[in-house]
Order: structure tokens, then C-alpha cells, then sequence
């Protein structure tokens, strides 16, 4: 059963407040405006038509699972034995959705985080991360088609670097000669993504 609340009780002149715009006065039911105790006119406090700051902007990422998403669900409880363990899985699904969602106050903050990768909604920022797996898959296959032109002992290492991981390689970057001239074994991969 809905509750009706009357403009002119003070629950419902808050809530009138809240429902009316900045630049118009609160209104009882015969269209009088409400004045406060100091007989002054009592004044909105909603927006006056679509503020557009604060923002939530979104980018995507792969979940614990490896699956790309802008905002993961919270599992189902039945699947965990204890609730000690769904708490935990639950944290986990909260800390991803925090690394994939972004709050900005003004039009500065915008165009920053704009171009660090960050999109208006989640489809936008699925369809830019798509964009830039392909752009590293190209990155990737134009170096290995390269590769064909490369010494033996650097097509090995581009060969070994590329078995250590399950991302695309781009470029092995070797470690410079020491002091005495010798030279180091090891060598860097460069990859879209840190490992972790």
C-alpha cells in the first residue's frame, strides 16, 4: 500500500526540495511557494537539467578467469563450501569491478583518463580492448614474419621467449654488455602486458 506524503509536513517539504530544481522555489499542493520559519521562500536543491560531472567512465579487463569485462556479477553462493570462501570470492569480484571503473569530477579529468583508455560505457571499452588485442596480434605476426631475416641465434631467442609465455612477443630486447665486454645470457621480452 503506497504511504502518501503531504508538501506542507516537513518530511514532505524535504523531499519537495530534493524534487524541485535550483532556480525554482518548492510549491505546496495549490501551486503557494513554502517559506521557511523567516518567511523566505524555500528553494530547490535538484539539478537544473543534466549535469554531466561526476562521470563514470570504464575499461576492460580480463577477470581472474581470463574472460574480458568491464564489470564481473558476484558468484553464486552454492558453489563455495563455506562462507569464508564465498567472502573471499566476493572481495575478489568487488576489486575487479574497482579496477574497471573510473569516477572523474570535471572536463580535465575526462580527456585525461580518455587518453589513457578509459570510455564512456562498457560496450565502448570492450570494443577499444578488442581493438588493441588485434593492434598487439598484428604487432606480433608482422614480427614474426620478420624473424625470417634474423640470424640464427636470434630467431632462437625470439623462439625461446615465445615459449615462455601465453602472450603474443613482440620484440626481444637483449641486456647490454657488461663493463669487461662480456656479454649476459639473458634477455627481456616485450610483451603487451606485464606478467604477474
Amino acid at each position: 500500500m503506497p504511504v502518501v506524503i503531504s508538501v506542507e509536513s516537513k518530511w514532505g517539504t524535504e523531499l519537495a526540495r530534493w524534487n524541485t530544481p535550483r532556480n525554482r522555489v518548492v510549491e505546496d499542493s495549490t501551486g503557494e511557494p513554502i517559506r521557511d520559519e523567516a518567511g523566505q521562500p524555500i528553494r530547490g536543491q535538484n539539478a537544473v537539467g543534466i549535469e554531466p560531472y561526476p562521470r563514470m567512465l570504464y575499461k576492460a579487463q580480463k577477470n581472474a578467469l581470463g574472460k574480458v569485462l568491464c564489470r564481473d556479477v558476484v558468484p553464486a553462493p552454492d558453489h563455495y563450501p563455506d562462507e569464508r570462501a564465498y567472502a573471499a570470492a566476493c572481495l575478489a569480484v568487488e576489486a575487479f569491478n574497482r579496477r574497471c571503473e573510473c569516477v572523474v569530477q570535471n572536463e580535465d579529468e575526462y580527456r585525461k583518463e580518455s587518453r589513457n583508455g578509459w570510455c564512456d560505457t562498457p560496450q565502448d571499452a570492450l570494443a577499444a580492448h578488442e581493438r588493441l588485442e588485434q593492434a598487439i596480434a598484428n604487432a606480433a605476426a608482422e614480427a614474426n614474419f620478420g624473424a625470417k631475416r634474423l640470424s640464427q641465434k636470434a630467431q632462437a631467442e625470439l623462439d625461446a621467449a615465445g615459449r615462455e609465455t601465453h602472450q603474443h612477443v613482440t620484440d626481444v630486447v637483449g641486456v647490454p654488455k657488461s663493463a669487461r665486454g662480456r656479454t649476459k645470457k639473458s634477455h627481456r621480452r616485450v610483451v603487451a602486458e606485464p606478467e604477474s
